[in-house]
């Protein structure tokens, strides 16, 4: 008997076999978005990741961190977790978000398009945020750097963003500091904590 369900039924098998031609009723090899590791040259560890429609793991890419389980922390030696770069800077500063920079020395903070055009203090101080997380710097990392008379948050190569020098003005032993959101962006003997002297803004010591 050629019942409304068996006919159904017929008419989803024939269009089926139909797009398996096409892929559509393929099965899935991955699910999309999944990273897995992979084998580099030397011994290394790359990473492959699925592609949108799941039907196969894209090219091993060597040199990347291996994805991490949440809240995990890079190893010693290990660059951290990247986060996924911005189109365009999304700086905070105050109650706005700033494309290019914010001028922070007095409050409220203000956006400008050129840091070196901040308001400074009378004898010359001044504070300007470039970047305030690595979402905003890609491979960089944002440093705060305390310079001279201005405390200065920019994109700079991570090796950069290390060690200790004397203050030119202070005298003091000073150290450049990776701004960060949380522990992933540090190293594993680094956490996340507020910077102390710059309101708001966290790096890893």
């Amino acid at each position: 008997m050629n019942t409304p369900l068996a006919s159904r039924l017929l008419a989803l098998g024939a269009l089926c076999a139909w797009a398996l031609t096409a892929g559509a009723c393929r099965s899935k090899e991955c699910v999309p978005g999944q990273q897995v590791a992979c084998a580099c040259a030397a011994g290394a560890q790359g990473t492959q990741v699925c592609d949108d429609e799941g039907a196969r793991y894209l090219p091993c890419v060597c040199g990347a961190p291996a994805a991490a389980t949440p809240g995990a922390r890079a190893g010693v030696g290990e660059p951290p977790r990247p986060r996924p770069v911005l189109a365009k800077k999304q700086i905070r500063c105050g109650t706005n978000v700033c494309e290019t920079a914010c001028c922070a020395t007095y409050e409220p903070p203000t956006c400008t398009q050129d840091g070196r055009s901040c308001p400074r203090t009378a004898s010359g101080e001044g504070v300007i945020f470039e970047c305030d997380g690595p979402e905003d710097c890609g491979a960089e990392a944002c440093c705060l750097i305390p310079g001279d008379r201005t405390i200065a948050a920019v994109c700079a190569p991570r090796g950069e963003c290390r060690g200790t020098f004397t203050h030119p003005r202070l005298g003091t032993t000073v150290a450049p500091r990776v701004v960060c959101h949380a522990n992933q962006d540090c190293a594993l003997s680094e956490i996340c904590s507020p910077a102390g002297a710059v309101a708001g803004i966290l790096v890893c010591k």
